[in-house]
């Protein structure tokens, strides 16, 4: 089970989850789980549970003191590289947008995005297929250009490390 972004999972008054996980992250306490809303016992401990979060340091010490953490560099721009292109393919196939457009982005789009965190990179490419494919001439294959690309967007981003628990 993947638990992203725990650092987010509320940890105050009557909403808070974080007593349900200190169970459920318990190497013993999670062979017998209670289960509230249907009132059953329930053995987890054949459960893998990952979390990811942003901010370690805004976990409480409980939770911290039941995790492994493990930090994951972010990937280098020659890794990007081949990630845009993974993300570019992946869309488009989703989309069925294959036969429209060029099999691959040109290097000065990879190049251009190969600073940017996966995420942005995603988002930035999504945006520049969609606005190359309502520009675009009839019958002409599409080339995702620099132009297609609002950098404005990019140039606001800041570089943050990628970090995963668990």
């Amino acid at each position: 089970i993947l638990l992203d972004e725990l650092c987010l999972a509320p940890n105050e008054h009557e909403y808070s989850i974080v007593p349900s996980l200190l169970g459920l992250f318990d190497t013993e306490q999670r062979k017998s789980v209670k289960e509230r809303f249907l009132d059953i016992n329930m053995n987890c401990s054949g459960i893998l549970f990952f979390s990811t979060t942003n901010t370690y340091s805004n976990l409480s010490g409980a939770i911290q003191s039941r995790l492994t953490s493990f930090d994951i560099e972010p990937p280098t721009r020659e890794e990007m590289v081949s990630i845009c292109q993974s993300i570019y393919k992946g869309y488009l196939k989703e989309k069925k947008l294959g036969e429209f457009f060029k099999k691959s982005l040109p290097k000065k789009v990879t190049e251009l995005l190969s600073n940017q965190t996966p995420r942005e990179a995603k988002k930035a490419l999504i945006a520049s297929i969609k606005k190359a494919f309502i520009n675009a001439k009839v019958d002409e294959e599409i080339e995702i250009s620099v132009a297609d690309i609002n950098l404005q967007a990019l140039r606001e981003k800041t570089s943050h490390a990628i970090g995963f628990v668990h």
